[in-house]
């Protein structure tokens, strides 16, 4: 049985609350912007933030020795999350610090990349959901599906038609390749019969 997350008084679900503790490590998780970027749920932010221990995962520089660095204008933290772009955001393989995260894909760091992304944090994830990285097969026209945000979108033959009216950022129809890479393939689930178009707004 689907359990929903938390409404919004603007009708959206409060996604990254599913499973949350409470636990929040300071600073880094002062707020949910960042790791919700990722597609990180809260509980999800902090196991990673626990894995990393405050240490770069690429160089092992410890992270309260690095400078802070800043986002959207206010200092967010010292390490930063890393993800792996040719899957999407939510393929988020640790945290590292930013000399780190802008050279990690450098041939010369071949050899460490490929240690890195074999231990990354979202092989973890994916692993706990029981599916790959790679894109489940598309359901056939007709099918609806939910997002990582319980957002709800049906299958036409034009596309991945939204069923809710939070689809500003985005074309009116998405490829299903456009719908994995947004959510992940363990973010996506069978939209629940139980629910109405209303209830997935």
């Amino acid at each position: 049985m689907l359990v929903l997350p938390p409404r919004l008084p603007n009708g959206q679900y409060a996604w990254w609350l599913i499973g949350d503790t409470g636990i929040r490590t300071f600073p880094v998780h002062a707020t949910c912007g960042l790791h919700r970027k990722y597609r990180l749920t809260c509980a999800q932010f902090e196991s990673l933030l626990d894995r990393s221990q405050d240490t770069c995962e690429s160089c092992s520089k410890p992270g309260h020795l690095l400078s802070k660095w800043r986002t959207k204008g206010h200092i967010a933290g010292r390490l930063q999350i890393d993800h792996d772009h040719g899957l999407g955001a939510w393929a988020v393989r640790g945290m590292l610090c930013g000399p780190c995260n802008t050279t990690i894909g450098r041939p010369e760091k071949a050899r460490l990349l490929s240690a890195y992304t074999a231990a990354a944090f979202y092989r973890t994830v994916l692993a706990r959901h029981g599916v790959t990285s790679e894109t489940p097969p598309e359901p056939p026209i007709g099918a609806s599906v939910l997002d990582y945000a319980y957002r709800g979108w049906r299958r036409t033959v034009s596309g991945w038609e939204a069923m809710h009216k939070y689809a500003w950022n985005r074309p009116s129809h998405i490829t299903w390749q456009e719908l994995v890479a947004d959510s992940g393939p363990h973010n996506l689930r069978p939209y629940p019969t139980s629910l109405t178009k209303e209830t997935a707004r």
